[in-house]
């Protein structure tokens, strides 16, 4: 394991390697593998870029992003707003009408209700580069579809119909475990 003066270096490489950031207005701090990002940044998507590039890293334990957003030039609430729900309408993967969009001091909250996770995360992603915000909370929810019994006939049929239980695939074959079969534990 790296000790963390190593570490630091990799996650300034990684910062300076990020081109959707300017790396020399980040400061890292490291503890026991725990990054801590302090700096100033111009939009909330640079923000998030810099928290993803430090991700990237291996040996990082943890990411503290305490960079401020700094806008220049500040979008109404009112503005950002209009501009979610419209970027919002044009994505695909976000159904229609799924993401309410609230707006306060330049931070967009999304709340909610969606069937799947992807299009829980598509909706804030579509958000992030938005001019003018300082912030995306997502509190959208994900609306429960089956129970544990259903999941497992969904998944045991799913792995039936893969190539993964095809004696010619080149992995050895799936093997479908019931309860019965697991023995004494």
């Amino acid at each position: 394991m790296r000790n963390d003066e190593e570490l630091r270096r990799d996650v300034e490489e990684e910062l300076a390697w990020e081109p959707g950031i300017d790396h020399r207005q980040i400061g890292v701090a490291i503890k026991d593998g725990v990054v801590v990002l302090v700096g100033e940044t111009h939009s909330f998507s640079q923000r998030w870029m810099a928290e993803r590039a430090v991700d990237r890293v291996s040996g990082v334990r943890g990411v503290v992003n305490q960079m401020r957003v700094s806008v220049t030039g500040r979008s109404a609430d009112a503005d950002i707003a209009g501009a979610a729900v419209n970027t919002l309408a044009w994505n695909a993967q976000v159904p229609r009408d799924s993401i309410r969009v609230e707006v306060e001091d330049g931070w967009i909250t999304l709340t909610g209700e969606v069937e799947h996770d992807y299009q829980r995360r598509a909706a804030e992603c579509a958000l992030r580069s938005l001019r003018g915000i300082r912030g995306v909370t997502n509190l959208a929810t994900v609306r429960r579809r089956s129970g544990p019994k259903d999941v497992t006939s969904r998944i045991e049929r799913a792995l039936r119909r893969g190539t993964a239980l095809d004696p010619r695939a080149p992995w050895p074959r799936a093997r479908l475990l019931h309860h019965h079969d697991r023995g004494p534990r």
